[in-house]
């Protein structure tokens, strides 16, 4: 698993990037429930039960 990357940007400086992955599913029974969500958080997993949600956090990924 990816949590970081450290790359170089054009003038050869170390840069940290950080990716955050996204994790959709409806089953909030399981994955809504508050241990379970922080469990995921802190691998850099954010959880979404519902896609608009997910679309909206993607595209300010993007734009970030």
């Amino acid at each position: 698993m990816i949590a970081d990357i450290i790359a170089q940007d054009s003038r050869g400086h170390d840069v940290l990037v950080v990716l955050v992955k996204g994790f959709l599913s409806e089953n909030g029974n399981d994955f809504g429930q508050r241990d379970v969500n922080r469990a995921l958080e802190s691998v850099g997993v954010k959880y979404f039960r519902r896609t608009e949600a997910a679309l909206g956090w993607l595209r300010s990924q993007a734009g970030g």
